[in-house]
């Protein structure tokens, strides 16, 4: 028989199991869509005549959020509601210089208390647990969210995208994440980027792992059974392993590729970032593949599981020992079939 042909027929035996390529992708939306906290920056002016405070919220996709704020300053207060996430408000104070100052702003059930004693007569404040990076001095603050800088500042000028750009708001927001103070040397970076969202890509890769194990349970742990017997003596050995080995190799391609992709673009990680994840992935399937003719099938559901989580922990804390060892494991698995069906 021509390897096309068992390769074809191969395909065919993991053709029922590629609706999982669905799940790993709706999977991967919801991960990626998980709700956060939101997100807020503001700036507080006062002269001798009153106290200005002005601010915005809103989500790591800098789409602003409704918010109710609620002010108190000596003996003023203010309740302000906005659907947008802006807000700003003149409270008319004579002399208001160390007034103590409470902002208390609430989207949903999150609530951000900002407490200050007027000292100076600009000042600025952020809360940004949604955020990738965010930069915070009593002149400036500035908050990066996915492919977006919320600025506030009574500076004149900051530098975007390596150029001086003149800033005449005290609030605006910059279309890039490349935004720089005119002071220091910050700059977000998209391993800053990985880092914010790591427990996501584990429980990602976690996933991806979990449905090559189902699909190898199904479709590789026949490899010790006797019934195979007279099919690898007819056809050989050489033939089915490889015709199973591609066929798996495009599996695990068509789970991990488009999952990790479609979370890049949701998350804005730069799609050179995924390729170690996606080679972690390919690494899982070929020790998968390699250990389904040395074990019983109890035995590689048992092994794949230990695996995946070890190549968890590598992923972030010892990247470097990703080695040959994972590679070498198909090459015994042949081996060992050769061996058994000489």
């Amino acid at each position: 028989m021509r390897f096309s042909n068992v390769f074809m027929l191969e395909i065919k035996k993991l053709l029922p199991l590629f609706f999982l390529v669905l799940v790993s992708m709706a999977v991967t939306l919801g991960i990626a869509q998980l709700p956060s906290s939101f997100d807020v920056i503001g700036a507080i002016s006062y002269s001798s005549y009153g106290v200005e405070i002005g601010g915005y919220g809103f989500n790591f996709c800098g789409q602003g959020v409704p918010l109710t704020v609620n002010i108190t300053i000596d003996c003023f207060h203010k309740i302000i509601k906005s659907e947008n996430g802006t807000f700003l408000v003149y409270i008319p104070l004579i002399f208001p210089k160390d007034s103590n100052l409470i902002i208390n702003i609430t989207s949903g059930k999150e609530n951000y208390v900002v407490s200050k004693v007027l000292t100076r007569n600009f000042t600025t404040f952020v809360y940004a647990p949604a955020s990738y990076f965010s930069i915070n001095y009593n002149n400036i603050s500035m908050i990066y969210v996915k492919g977006e800088t919320v600025i506030a500042t009574s500076l004149k000028c900051i530098y975007v995208n390596g150029e001086k750009m003149n800033v005449n708001s005290t609030i605006f927001v910059i279309n890039s994440d490349n935004v720089k103070p005119p002071f220091g040397n910050y700059a977000l970076t998209d391993l800053q980027v990985i880092k914010d969202e790591e427990y996501c890509i584990i429980s990602l890769l976690g996933v991806n792992m979990g449905l090559i194990l189902l699909t190898a349970y199904y479709y590789l742990s026949v490899f010790p059974r006797r019934q195979l017997d007279l099919i690898f003596r007819l056809i050989g050995v050489g033939k089915i392993y490889l015709s199973k080995t591609i066929s798996m190799l495009v599996f695990t391609l068509l789970t991990s590729l488009p999952s990790l992709i479609i979370f890049a673009l949701l998350k804005g990680i730069f799609l050179s970032s995924i390729v170690p994840y996606i080679l972690v992935e390919l690494v899982y399937f070929l020790a998968v593949l390699g250990i389904s003719p040395l074990v019983s099938s109890k035995g590689l559901v048992y092994s794949s599981i230990t695996l995946a989580g070890y190549l968890l922990n590598l992923v972030f804390y010892n990247e470097e020992t990703l080695s040959l060892a994972f590679l070498i494991l198909p090459l015994i698995g042949y081996i060992k079939l050769r061996w058994v069906y000489r």
